[in-house]
């Protein structure tokens, strides 16, 4: 009895050895795809930005009117160091306004074509194309642009001001027409948005009509 115990013993044994053999070689196969996954699909690794990147980003988008070139460099710097679309629109679109405030109308018309490369149907962007158009005296054209926008604005407490300043672009190129009734009505609805945008509870946030013009 003991003979024919002993090779079931030995069979089992070499059994189990075998079973953990199979799964030591499926854990090594398992854990090499894992290694090779991470190699072939590496983890993106976030950079923050450093402070000097933010502090150029800051000025170059903040409302404080100055025309000095040192904030044209400052949006330079940052729109360099951007790396998101949205950023370099809302970059572009302030070295845009900069420039019209300098006079430089070519610089604004090459900062605002490369925002509309990257964002068309912004109205931000829109708004400031038409600001350029009408400098030009191309006034079917921003009219074009100032309409775009706004059927892109959203009914938001956020972009009344936006709203506003888009109607009240429009009637100047309407007017600059001879469209005065159409120009007038545009002008009203101005005022009004400008009303609500006034009353409502965000004013901080607000951005403040450029010059007429430009937002």
């Amino acid at each position: 009895m003991t003979s024919s115990y002993l090779p079931q013993v030995t069979v089992l044994l070499l059994k189990l050895m075998l079973g953990a053999l199979c799964l030591s070689l499926a854990a090594g196969s398992f854990a090499q795809r894992a290694v090779d996954t991470r190699i072939k699909n590496p983890t993106p690794q976030i950079e923050l930005p450093s402070a000097a990147v933010t502090a150029d980003l800051e000025q170059c988008l903040s409302a404080t009117v100055t025309f000095g070139e040192d904030k044209l460099r400052r949006c330079e710097a940052a729109l360099s160091s951007s790396n998101t679309r949205a950023t370099q629109t809302q970059i572009l679109t302030a070295m845009c306004k900069l420039s019209l405030r300098r006079g430089d109308l070519a610089s604004a018309r090459r900062y605002i074509e490369d925002a509309l490369t990257i964002a068309p149907d912004d109205p931000s962007v829109l708004n400031n194309w038409g600001a350029v158009l009408i400098r030009q005296n191309s006034f079917v054209a921003a009219t074009d642009a100032f309409s775009k926008g706004l059927m892109a604005t959203q009914p938001s407490a956020q972009q009344l001001h936006l709203t506003a300043a888009l109607y009240h672009n429009r009637a100047m190129a309407l007017r600059a027409q001879g469209d005065y009734q159409e120009a007038a009505a545009d002008y009203a609805q101005y005022l009004r948005t400008l009303n609500l945008s006034a009353t409502s509870t965000d004013l901080q946030d607000r951005p403040a009509l450029n010059d007429g013009l430009s937002q």
